[in-house]
């Protein structure tokens, strides 16, 4: 059993917070997008298995509860679930299986899918939740053709578990492979690599400010993160979320994107 299945046998304390924020959003957010008299796709690009070993609700389930309430209103909802480990997948098939709402169950990456998503977009309301396990897993702009739809008037959401404190470790456990002199080496493949999660080269300015503590460098990335955003959507807003509340740094920050007022 490799590392990635392991996780799911148990729901950690950070994975009910924000499972409960996702949860606590959707109720309003269905309310509020029905009236569009639109089709409403939900779309989870890193389902995993749906249901915990524990049998703690994984997020295709939470989204698929919502959805089935508010398609008792005579509201057209779809359901788009996508999974890469095999493993995960079959355990998503059959815990999706008795689902009374329509629904899409992929097994792959979620690029492979990106396209359909897009088209889906022109003639429905859209809500994307990315989940990755690794930072490596989600790039800024794999969600652009999705994303653009909002130019043309087309209602686009996301959610985002940015994985703010793991981006910087990597940074910081690698930074001496690709500056010399504090001075950042922007063709390495590494700095490549991380300028493709983050959307540009802004965190070399913050990792290598070395007035900045550690976790203010966290935030600050999630922050700017955030703004980049606005390339979209005219709202958004990121939070940082805790294993306990007591602890100095976050786990992840949630990044949250609106073309609506409301939604903040």
């Amino acid at each position: 059993m490799d590392n990635i299945v392991r996780f799911f046998s148990k729901k950690r304390s950070w994975s009910n917070y924000k499972d409960g924020i996702l949860d606590y959003y959707l109720e309003p957010y269905l309310v509020k997008v029905s009236k569009l008299q639109r089709p409403i796709l939900i779309v989870d690009c890193f389902a995993g298995p749906g249901k915990f070993g524990d049998g703690s609700l994984g997020s295709p389930l939470i989204i698929s509860n919502r959805l089935a309430e508010i398609s008792k209103r005579n509201i057209q909802v779809h359901g788009y679930f996508i999974e890469s480990n095999n493993i995960l997948y079959e355990q998503l098939e059959k815990n999706t299986s008795v689902l009374n709402i329509k629904k899409t169950v992929r097994n792959g990456c979620f690029r492979n899918y990106i396209d359909e998503i897009a088209y889906l977009a022109k003639t429905h309301t859209v809500f994307v939740y990315l989940d990755p396990i690794k930072p490596s897993d989600l790039l800024f702009d794999d969600l652009k053709a999705v994303y653009d739809n909002l130019r043309s008037g087309q209602s686009v959401e996301t959610l985002i578990n940015l994985m703010s404190r793991n981006f910087l470790r990597g940074i910081w456990g690698n930074i001496k492979k690709f500056a010399l002199n504090k001075t950042i080496l922007n063709n390495h493949p590494l700095v490549i690599d991380f300028n493709n999660i983050a959307g540009g080269p802004y965190w070399q300015h913050i990792v290598t400010d070395h007035t900045i503590t550690q976790k203010d460098q966290i935030d600050l990335f999630a922050k700017e993160y955030t703004e980049l955003l606005h390339r979209w959507f005219n709202w958004t807003i990121h939070y940082p979320v805790r294993e306990k509340y007591s602890y100095q740094f976050p786990k992840y920050h949630l990044v949250f994107g609106s073309r609506s007022p409301d939604a903040v």
